[in-house]
């Protein structure tokens, strides 16, 4: 996908979303739908990469992460793993990657949870505001490397309970007019999937 796509109608698509919103129950129900939906219009260039990061951040909260990460592996030739494999989300030319949906910029912070180390995997973050997305992409050991810098602390229990686990699931929070973004966006935004 490219910035200058061309904005068109987004006719049903959106009436459905919209029609939608206030209805959990409902929303729930089509989220496959929608997802399918929106990363299908995004890959054929019928909706602007913008329109397609607004959409995703207003609707029902399991839709934006699964889309976004959706529309960057299936764009970019990459293909779903299944969850039991425990090797991440997508794999590409036998490289695995685990993708990360980093905040939504309320706080102006990035905020990325669930990092799993014990996995065989690289790390694709995107930052996404309303505009679009900054992606960051890092190996397994530059990911494990910036849990020590950062750092990063066990994203779910306290030290008592999660003391001496191996599989102990971190956090990283950082804002996005710090020193650490500006590191990120030197070193890791605009790398492409292997």
């Amino acid at each position: 996908m490219t910035s200058g796509m061309r904005q068109v109608d987004l006719g049903d698509a959106i009436q459905f979303i919209l029609a939608n919103l206030n209805d959990t129950r409902k929303v729930v129900r089509h989220t496959y739908r929608i997802r399918k939906r929106l990363v299908g219009l995004a890959m054929a260039e019928k909706i602007s990469e913008r329109d397609f990061y607004r959409i995703t951040k207003c609707a029902y909260s399991a839709i934006p992460k699964l889309a976004m990460a959706e529309l960057l592996h299936r764009g970019n030739g990459g293909r779903r793993v299944k969850a039991a494999d425990n090797q991440g989300d997508f794999k590409k030319n036998g490289t695995f990657y685990e993708y990360k949906g980093a905040g939504f910029n309320e706080d102006n912070v990035v905020n990325i949870v669930q990092i799993r180390l014990w996995r065989n995997c690289d790390y694709t973050i995107q930052s996404i505001s309303d505009n679009g997305a900054v992606t960051f992409m890092l190996d397994h050991e530059e990911m494990r490397h910036k849990t020590v810098i950062v750092p990063a602390t066990a994203a779910h229990g306290t030290r008592l309970v999660t003391g001496g686990s191996q599989h102990v699931e971190l956090r990283m929070t950082f804002g996005r007019d710090s020193e650490v973004w500006d590191r990120w966006v030197d070193q890791y935004a605009n790398r492409m999937l292997k």
